[in-house]
C-alpha cells in the first residue's frame, strides 16, 4: 500500500498508542478519521497539529454496543469519502483475577476489545467490498493486492497466562484468533493482521513511583533497550506497507512473550 493515496480509521486514536499510530500515518500522507470517546480536549489538539500534514476529521462514540459500531463507521466513511485502513486500537484494561471478575465486568471487557473490533471490521468490509454480502458490484475480481487493510491491536498476553487480568486477556485472546479467522474470510479483498504491544505504557492505574515505571510493571525481557509508542507505529506500518502478509501477528514488546 501507498500510504500517501490511502484514508484510515484509527479507534482510540487521540492518546497514547492510538496518538502514535495517528502521527505515524499523517507523516506518511494518509488521510485520517480519528475516533474518541472520552479524549475530546486531546482529540481536538491532534487533529489541529496534523491539519498541517493531511486532511483529518474526529469521530466520537461508544464502542460498547453494535449500533453505535455501525455509526462510527458510516461516519468516518462519509468524512473521508471512503477509507480502506482500520485501525482497531480502542481498548479497556482492568486487573480483574478470577475470583474479581464478575458478569458485569467480563461482558464490559470484551464489548470493547473483542465485539467492538468484530463488529467495526464487518461494517468496514461491507463498505469496502460489498460482493462478500451478496451485493452487486462492479468491482474488478483477481486484483494484485489488498483492497484494503485491517490492524488490530493486541497485547503480549496472547502467548501466556496472566492471572491477574482474566476478562482483559481472554479479550484479546478471542480478538487475536478472530484476526486469524477474518484475514481467511475476508481475502484476498481485506488483508487482516495483529500487533501484539508489550508493556509500551504502564496502564494510567500505575503510579510514577520510583526508578522506571515501564519497566519495573514489565517484567523481564530479553531486550533492554527502549520500546515506545513509535515501535509499535513501526510494525503497523509495516503491515500496511507490506502487500503479501495476512493472519500475522508482530509481537512489540522486547522479547517479553518469550518469557513464561
Amino acid at each position: 500500500m501507498n500510504l500517501s493515496e490511502c484514508q484510515a480509521l484509527v479507534t482510540g486514536g487521540a492518546v497514547r498508542i492510538g496518538r502514535a499510530i495517528a502521527e505515524m500515518l499523517a507523516d506518511a500522507g494518509c488521510g485520517l478519521a480519528i475516533h474518541y470517546r472520552r479524549s475530546a480536549d486531546e482529540a481536538t489538539a491532534l487533529a489541529e497539529r496534523l491539519g498541517g500534514k493531511t486532511r483529518v476529521t474526529l469521530v466520537r462514540g461508544d464502542l460498547s454496543s453494535a449500533a453505535e459500531c455501525r455509526r462510527i463507521i458510516d461516519e468516518s466513511w462519509r468524512s473521508t469519502g471512503g477509507f480502506n485502513i482500520l485501525i482497531n486500537n480502542a481498548s479497556v484494561f482492568h486487573k480483574d483475577d478470577l475470583a474479581s471478575a464478575t458478569a458485569e465486568k467480563l461482558d464490559a471487557e470484551l464489548r470493547v476489545n473483542f465485539l467492538a473490533p468484530v463488529h467495526l471490521t464487518r461494517a468496514f468490509a461491507e463498505k469496502l467490498c460489498p460482493e462478500l454480502f451478496g451485493a452487486a458490484t462492479d468491482a474488478e475480481s483477481g486484483q494484485a493486492a489488498p483492497r484494503g487493510k485491517a490492524i488490530h491491536l493486541l497485547d503480549r498476553r496472547i502467548a501466556g497466562v496472566d492471572v491477574s487480568c482474566v476478562p482483559y486477556e481472554l479479550s484479546k485472546k478471542m480478538l487475536a484468533e478472530y484476526t486469524r479467522q477474518s484475514a481467511l474470510e475476508l481475502g484476498p479483498y481485506i488483508a487482516v493482521n495483529g500487533v501484539a504491544p508489550g508493556a509500551i505504557l504502564p496502564p494510567r492505574s500505575v503510579g510514577e513511583g520510583t526508578g522506571d515505571p515501564v519497566r519495573d510493571w514489565a517484567g523481564p525481557t530479553p531486550l533492554r533497550g527502549p520500546c515506545g509508542p513509535d515501535a509499535v507505529a513501526a510494525a503497523v506500518r509495516f503491515l500496511l506497507e507490506a502487500d503479501g502478509m495476512t493472519g500475522q501477528t508482530i509481537f512489540v514488546d522486547n522479547g517479553r512473550h518469550l518469557i513464561r
